[in-house]
């Protein structure tokens, strides 16, 4: 995934270097860049609007199904 911010925008608040991924600031990360236009509004919108898909999501993309 490619993520642009412009100068005037602050700066994404996720920490990629950590060993143990925060589930909740990763949540937090999609709906940001779905709401930014950044990620696909068609295809990211449904994890957006259903918070227990979005952290099954989350949950299998950090740990495996």
């Amino acid at each position: 995934m490619d993520i642009f911010k412009s100068p005037d925008v602050g700066g994404i608040d996720l920490d990629f270097d950590k060993p143990d991924p925060d589930e909740r600031r990763l949540a937090l990360f999609i709906e940001r860049q779905v709401n930014d236009g950044q990620l696909s509004h068609a295809g990211y919108r449904q994890l957006v609007d259903d918070e227990k898909l979005l952290r099954q999501a989350i949950s299998v993309a950090l740990n495996g199904p």
